[in-house]
């Protein structure tokens, strides 16, 4: 394979549904460490979520 062909190739990581995962944990990771104090109910939740857990409510 020549050079120019190698360095302009794509190659895709994740498909949208795994990266989709991965913001939904970080969004609810962080939304969960900056409600901790204030909204311990939206904590909780939001721990639920990151956890994975189905008894969210």
């Amino acid at each position: 394979m020549p050079a120019t062909e190698t360095a302009t190739s794509k190659v895709k990581v994740w498909d949208p549904l795994v990266r989709t995962f991965h913001w939904s944990q970080v969004i609810s990771f962080s939304v969960a460490w900056l409600s901790a104090e204030e909204w311990p109910d939206l904590h909780e939740i939001c721990g639920h979520v990151a956890a994975g857990h189905d008894d969210v409510i």
